[in-house]
């Protein structure tokens, strides 16, 4: 449908009519019978037409009115006549018509006179009875139309009746649900949390919600998250094996959300790396620079030992050096044969009765392979010691 050129806009001085002229012509109008379209004619609302051409002038409103007048008599109809009025420029003038002719007829009407001299003035409720609304905001036909002191009042004292969203015209304005009744408030929707990230909508005569986003989770920041009233509730993100400050990646705590902020309990010390074929420090390297070798150490005996320093093999401290080969025993103090015992063989220290000057005596080296009985073994061999 295209828009008037009009629409929105004040009328333009020549689209107004003279009301003053439109009213003197509906009482010096007469209509032309032969005209036909000067004629009495219903549409589909009662007579139409307008005075400047003859066409709805004083005359037909006295027809028409004096017709209902004679019907309502000739079938002895003595009920109350209702009579509207609208906004149209010449309701004002022919409404008074119409009382004019009622009046004349003996119609009683609401007035306060007694138009049917019957004694009684707008008995009936002349002009009452229909549905009508009050001074409320909404437009809803809540009171009855009253004579009351010659006026018809409507007795309507209900308060406005405010839309709301069922899917009904609550105001009676010809529309539904107009304006989001209840609408605009946020909301939470079907997911977990209760944080209100949509509004209210009427729709269908129901309050929807238009939150679609998805849950939010509570995380470990000092912030409610959720919505639920609560900050960092259920340990978020805590109960985590962790591995504090030392100096190994060993996880010996375990996380808690504390202020806002993901703690360790570790406060053990650093596990250090020794040599035991276990990862110690838990840096995923088993023995890697083990802190429990290079101890000085000795392999072997007698003759045969060997100074070196310990290292990892195998998940074990090992000396770095083999023992030296044994020799052959001799009678010189030493361990030669490394198996340690010094000059075994040789009954060093024995009781033995020698010849000659020595006398009873003890065994001793007499050269590297031999021995001798002698009672005086430091005189014997000056500078060697007494066994």
């Amino acid at each position: 449908m295209s828009v008037h050129p009009h629409a929105g806009k004040p009328a333009p001085a020549a689209s107004l009519i003279n009301v003053i002229k439109l009213e003197c012509a509906y009482y010096q109008q007469r209509p032309d019978l032969s005209d036909s379209t000067q004629l009495v004619n219903f549409g589909t609302s009662g007579h139409r037409g307008t005075a400047f051409d003859g066409t709805f002038t004083e005359a037909h409103v006295i027809a028409i009115t004096q017709a209902i007048c004679d019907y309502r008599s000739s079938h002895q109809i003595t009920g109350p006549l209702y009579l509207g009025k609208d906004t149209h420029a010449l309701s004002g003038v022919a409404q008074q018509t119409v009382l004019e002719v009622l009046t004349g007829n003996n119609v009683e009407t609401c007035n306060n006179l007694d138009d049917d001299c019957d004694g009684v003035i707008d008995e009936g409720n002349p002009g009452g009875g229909a549905a009508c609304d009050g001074t409320d905001g909404d437009l809803c036909p809540e009171g009855t139309i009253v004579c009351t002191s010659g006026a018809l009042v409507c007795n309507d004292a209900t308060g406005t009746t405010v839309e709301t969203c069922n899917g009904l015209d609550d105001n009676c304005n010809g529309q539904i649900d107009e304006g989001n009744p209840g609408g605009g408030a946020t909301c939470d929707g079907s997911d977990s949390d209760a944080c209100k990230e949509g509004t209210f909508t009427c729709t269908g005569g129901v309050l929807v919600c238009s939150d679609t986003s998805g849950n939010n989770v509570e995380s470990c920041n000092g912030v409610d998250d959720d919505c639920d009233g609560l900050t960092d509730e259920g340990n978020p993100g805590g109960g985590v094996a962790c591995d504090g400050p030392d100096s190994d990646f060993c996880p010996e705590g375990v996380t808690a959300c504390t202020a806002g902020a993901i703690v360790c309990s570790d406060n053990t010390g650093s596990n250090a790396e020794l040599c035991n074929g276990l990862d110690d420090n838990c840096n995923g390297t088993i023995d890697e620079s083990p802190t429990n070798v290079g101890v000085a150490c000795t392999v072997g005996s007698g003759t045969c030992a060997r100074n070196g320093a310990t290292v990892c093999v195998g998940g074990a401290p090992v000396c770095n050096v083999s023992p030296g080969a044994p020799g052959t025993e001799l009678c010189n103090g030493l361990d030669d044969d490394c198996d340690g015992v010094v000059d075994d063989g040789f009954s060093l220290g024995a009781s033995c009765d020698g010849t000659g000057a020595c006398g009873i005596g003890v065994i001793e080296c007499a050269t590297l392979t031999s021995t001798q009985c002698c009672p005086d073994r430091a005189s014997h061999r000056p500078g060697w010691a007494s066994v």
